[in-house]
């Protein structure tokens, strides 16, 4: 089954529009919302979030989407 979704368009563009995301957290070459992107290569979830305003959306399943919820969590405290 996939698990690597694409963001609707215009879902992402009225939320881009209002928070001006400056990377796309999970994302391959093929659905990537923004410029610059981490894919399953380079690892979100081991970069450093500080600094960035990250658009996330994680693959879909509950063991694939908890390292990123607990990732989203500590990122607000560093």
């Amino acid at each position: 089954a996939k698990s690597n979704w694409r963001t609707p368009k215009g879902l992402f563009a009225d939320l881009h529009a209002t928070h001006a995301f400056t990377i796309d957290a999970a994302a391959s070459r093929d659905n990537a919302m923004l410029p610059r992107y981490w894919t399953e290569e380079t690892d979100g979830i081991a970069q450093p979030w500080k600094g960035e305003r990250v658009w996330c959306n994680p693959p879909y399943g509950r063991k694939l989407i908890e390292p990123w919820v607990a990732k989203a969590s500590r990122s607000e405290r560093d």
